[in-house]
């Protein structure tokens, strides 16, 4: 069912668990694949475009026919498979909550009482293990991984989908329609990245006013710094880009050390974090801040558009999915809502 051509320069692929875990911080047998349909809809599969052949950071896969015993070593990659109706067999888990689960899936209604997890930081999981799964693939699109890993898995004889473009670089839609094509369900994909779109653009229309307005989102991950993402390429700022907001010029305007779209402020400069709207990670350290008078008078925490977040909402900043877009815009857009027209 599979084969795989390498590229040459396979060690550029390093997806770092802890920038997928940590919002800010930058990287230095089971269910026989049913579909997962909690709204009762018939999801087509067509076959007729197999044989395909899926271009990606480490040369090409060729799927021979449409994926359905599936491990999803990506948390991203289960999200879309759940999107498209497809339950995989193994997918990683939550590492913040006892469920195992985001809270966009545990809440979604999805049978998955067949799936075996597997542990968030996947060098944990043998190849071995899940060889004797006998997935027909392994979907790994956002999944930590590395070069001799890959050749590992490509030799077990089910294909496996690396990331496309780069380490937490591919952007949801453009997955969500590769994932589809490679589970011969490519209608589908498209009509979920329209349904996710619809979503962003309803929160548009009931809050006109968020054009141009700016926003801060941040981790106080030790005492007297907060990391600030700063530049519009960070995944953490599509989606308040996508709603119309900006990042303040004055963040902007900070050269960044590093590729990561984030800056490192001393809160000596809270005035840096000055915006329409706040939201901050890093439970403990944040605490300190959020009790601090200059901290208090900052605009958006004074008109009470400041949202103090956790690792899960974090995680789901960080890599965007059609179930986690969603769920965000629900607990974000309360508190946009209140930036004063």
């Amino acid at each position: 069912m599979r084969r795989t051509t390498p590229a040459a320069g396979r060690a550029v692929l390093v997806v770092c668990a802890g920038l997928l875990a940590g919002l800010l911080v930058a990287c230095g047998g089971g269910s026989s694949g049913a579909d997962a349909e909690p709204t009762g809809s018939t999801v087509a599969q067509d076959d007729s475009a197999f044989p395909i052949t899926i271009d990606h950071l480490l040369g090409s896969t060729t799927f021979e026919e449409p994926a359905q015993r599936i491990v999803a070593l990506g948390p991203a990659d289960q999200d879309i498979l759940l999107a498209l109706g497809i339950v995989p067999i193994a997918m990683v888990e939550n590492p913040y909550d006892g469920s195992q689960l985001f809270p966009w899936v545990r809440d979604a209604g999805y049978d998955l009482s067949g799936v075996e997890f597997l542990p968030w930081e996947t060098t944990l999981t043998s190849v071995e293990a899940i060889a004797a799964m006998k997935p027909d693939a392994i979907i790994a699109t956002t999944a930590e991984a590395d070069p001799s890993l890959y050749d590992r898995y490509s030799k077990m004889g089910a294909p496996i989908l690396p990331p496309i473009e780069g380490p937490v670089a591919d952007d949801w839609r453009s997955l969500t329609l590769t994932i589809g094509r490679v589970v011969g369900r490519e209608a589908r994909a498209a009509e979920v990245v329209a349904e996710t779109e619809a979503a962003i653009e309803g929160v548009r229309e009931r809050l006109p006013n968020l054009a141009g307005r700016t926003f801060v989102v941040g981790s106080a991950y030790e005492p007297g710094t907060v990391r600030v993402v700063n530049k519009p390429t960070d995944t953490v700022a599509q989606l308040f880009a996508e709603l119309g907001m900006e990042i303040p010029p004055q963040l902007a305007a900070i050269e960044n050390p590093t590729a990561v779209g984030a800056a490192d402020i001393s809160t000596e400069r809270i005035e840096l974090l000055d915006a329409d709207a706040l939201f901050l990670a890093g439970e403990g350290t944040r605490e300190g801040l959020e009790g601090w008078e200059p901290f208090q008078r900052l605009r958006s925490v004074s008109s009470g558009a400041y949202l103090p977040y956790d690792s899960q909402f974090a995680y789901g900043l960080r890599v965007p999915t059609p179930l986690s877009v969603p769920f965000l815009l629900a607990e974000i857009e309360p508190v946009l809502a209140k930036i004063p027209a």
